[in-house]
């Protein structure tokens, strides 16, 4: 078990309001995996971890404990954006870090 890991995914899955079937489905394995990790009774492998960083939009580091504070706002999901798109964004943080 990772220290803290079953705490975070808990209390991040019930901050964004997914049920754990829900958190499950968007992973790809099992409710009672799900259940398993949130009780410390299980540990998820790397990948798995990943995932979660991207469903709960943060840092695998604040999963993992390395980083104590709930960073989920500062990502953003471009995956599905085209590039240009993706350009757009880049400028406007650029611009918004400038003031």
């Amino acid at each position: 078990m990772i220290y803290g890991l079953p705490e975070r995914l808990r209390e991040l899955r019930e901050k964004f309001g997914i049920s754990q079937r829900d958190a499950a489905e968007r992973v790809g394995i099992a409710p009672t995996t799900i259940s398993g990790y949130e009780r410390g009774e299980r540990t998820p492998d790397v990948l798995t971890v990943l995932k979660f960083s991207y469903i709960y939009n943060c840092s695998v580091d604040y999963l993992l404990g390395k980083s104590h504070e709930d960073d989920s706002h500062i990502y953003i999901d471009v995956t599905e954006l085209s590039g240009e798109q993706r350009k757009v964004i880049d400028e406007l943080v650029k611009v918004m870090k400038k003031n």
